[in-house]
């Protein structure tokens, strides 16, 4: 699920959890304040997953200095640089990088991150990490904020809940440990790990262990349950701990102003968020609903025909196993199952990143003086992040004028070379055009526009074509993983679906996709409010587990509870307009989507 998805999600929390607490809580300032770090464990749980390029760092120092030459100027990385471009150089790097592959299921161990060693070995390296963390946690709280202001301009919150910064000087991103690495249990993913096979250590793509016994394992797969067991234990129970005193008024202030809990209590809703966007969990209801016919004529068929007939979208990232005793293909007969994360996964996810950072820079209330100052704003705000990760260096300050100076001439070049291609085109091109098309009023107003539209983004313009070709490739990945799941069922064996497929990280124009995708927000944000009623209120973490395990299970248990049903069908409903309004207002009667009474 994309940092977005997640924010807005909070956001949806945020807001339903005041709006059922107690008047004395309501009034209480500190409640204004709670979102910024609680935001902050949720982001850093993201943010740290860039620490898996680490991975391909020489693990000592030593590494980086052999073979250095004394008297070549530069920096170390600058003839390492050099040395690689040898094709001998290129040959041992691809036969170590097998050696380098790290296990990432021991990169959390006893409650606490392990860094990879070159932090350790290199503390400037470490110091600049952090520094960068810090300077792009800024630029994504003025964001937050921006994004606040919005929905609050289009009505979707009240003006009477804000968000405010603490004061206290301890809410930051922390240290390295704190900033942490990427751990697959935090987003349910799957990854390969290393198993001793014999007196041999091998790496196992984890298929058969992540199904074998799922039937006694209430139909999940192992790296689901134990996600949401590490979840529990490791962020939650934490924070809910950390912050109970027997003075229930202490509890509930402690709550509060705990920033460090709030931190960790972020991290686990970050994972109980993933649960619905990085499983087939939504699909899965859907589909059970369907063979049970129990949605609307439309929505039963339409389900029915894309899990069965068709490719489409995440309905198609699993198979659907045969249920014994009637020999066909059934949702209730199949695991609720998360993605496996390979190197394939992250390079569909960097297309999509990429693609989307395209297209923000269309946005409709821009005009175009407003996309000047933005492109003015994105560099400087590049500016602030760079030069805050290396303010240990004297240089850094010291050059810092002259970039500034250098953008600014480089933008008025900008403009000079644009002034001459609107004279070429106004003052040549267009009364030629004219001339030409002489009565065809309509053609010359299509060309006027398409001409003005061309000499006014020609840096959109080439960017949208280079997100075509974007899509293309990640269409190409998509396909690619589809015939491997389509080859797998023909041969009768079971692989893991892929994350590019399974992941619902946006909307899609597919109708009971898209659908899917708004159900697994609107799922997320209920799970997200419940946990921090709970928390506000004072419970426990005890009070705290039933609640989750009722929620986290297989969706055939909720529809066979007959509140379900009904709640489900009108969420459905509900659905189709924005999933965002929807999942920011609690239930009259207190019913979950799921049919449960949430006020228990």
């Amino acid at each position: 699920m994309n940092i977005d998805k997640h924010r807005a999600i909070s956001y949806c929390a945020f807001k339903r959890c005041y709006d059922l607490l107690s008047e004395d809580l309501k009034n209480n300032s500190e409640y204004q304040k709670i979102f910024y770090p609680l935001w902050m464990g949720n982001w850093l749980t993201d943010i740290n997953q860039t620490n898996a390029f680490f991975s391909f760092i020489p693990e000592r120092t030593q590494d980086l200095e052999s073979d250095n030459d004394p008297n070549s100027p530069g920096p170390v990385q600058f003839n390492r640089l050099r040395r690689c471009i040898g094709r001998k150089e290129l040959e041992r790097m691809e036969r170590t990088r097998e050696d380098k592959k790290r296990d990432y299921y021991q990169n959390r161990k006893d409650g606490s991150y392990v860094l990879p060693s070159i932090f350790h070995t290199r503390p400037d390296f470490s110091k600049r990490w952090e520094n960068l963390i810090a300077a792009l946690w800024d630029d994504e709280w003025s964001s937050t904020k921006d994004a606040w202001k919005f929905s609050k301009d289009m009505g979707e919150m009240e003006d009477f809940l804000s968000l405010e910064e603490p004061s206290a000087p301890g809410v930051t991103t922390g240290t390295a440990e704190e900033i942490g690495v990427y751990f697959p249990l935090d987003h349910f993913d799957v990854t390969d790990q290393y198993i001793i096979q014999g007196n041999e250590q091998v790496l196992d793509n984890r298929e058969a262990s992540e199904f074998a016994g799922y039937k006694n394992r209430d139909f999940m797969t192992s790296t689901v349950q134990e996600a949401l067991k590490y979840t529990k234990q490791d962020w939650l129970k934490k924070a809910f701990d950390a912050t109970q005193d027997a003075d229930p008024s202490s509890t509930q202030q402690n709550r509060l102003t705990n920033y460090q809990a709030l931190k960790l209590l972020g991290h686990g809703l970050h994972t109980l968020q993933d649960f619905y966007a990085h499983s087939n969990y939504s699909d899965l209801l859907l589909i059970c609903l369907a063979e049970e016919k129990l949605l609307d004529t439309y929505w039963n068929k339409r389900i029915h025909y894309l899990a069965h007939k068709t490719d489409v979208g995440t309905f198609n990232a699993f198979v659907l196993h045969k249920e014994p005793s009637a020999g066909q293909r059934t949702g209730k007969a199949t695991p609720v199952v998360t993605g496996r994360f390979d190197p394939i996964d992250t390079v569909h996810t960097l297309l999509h990143l990429a693609i989307d950072n395209i297209h923000s820079h269309d946005e409709e209330t821009h005009t175009q003086e407003n996309k000047k100052d933005g492109k003015k704003e994105k560099e400087d705000r590049l500016l602030h992040i760079l030069f805050n990760t290396f303010s240990d260096l004297d240089i850094i300050q010291k050059v810092r004028g002259p970039i500034e100076l250098y953008l600014d001439f480089s933008r008025q070049i900008d403009q000079i070379q644009a002034g001459i291609s609107h004279f070429f085109m106004n003052y040549l091109v267009d009364p030629l055009v004219k001339d030409i098309l002489q009565g065809q009023d309509q053609f010359v107003d299509a060309y006027l526009l398409l001409k003005d539209v061309t000499l006014h983004n020609e840096e959109t313009l080439r960017e949208y074509r280079k997100a075509g070709e974007l899509l293309f490739h990640q269409h190409t990945i998509e396909n690619y993983l589809r015939k491997e799941i389509t080859e797998a069922e023909e041969s009768g064996s079971m692989i893991l679906p892929h994350h590019a497929l399974l992941a619902k990280d946006q909307d899609k124009t597919n109708d009971a996709v898209k659908l899917s995708y708004k159900l697994s927000c609107a799922l997320a944000a209920e799970a997200s409010t419940e946990v921090l009623v709970k928390y506000f209120q004072g419970a426990s973490f005890s009070e705290l587990e039933p609640l989750l395990k009722r929620r986290y299970v297989h969706p055939q248990f909720h529809i066979e509870q007959g509140d379900a049903v009904k709640s489900l069908r009108k969420a459905i409903s509900s659905l189709n307009v924005k999933w965002f309004w929807y999942a920011l207002q609690n239930p009259k009667n207190n019913q979950s989507i799921l049919g449960f009474d949430m006020s228990n």
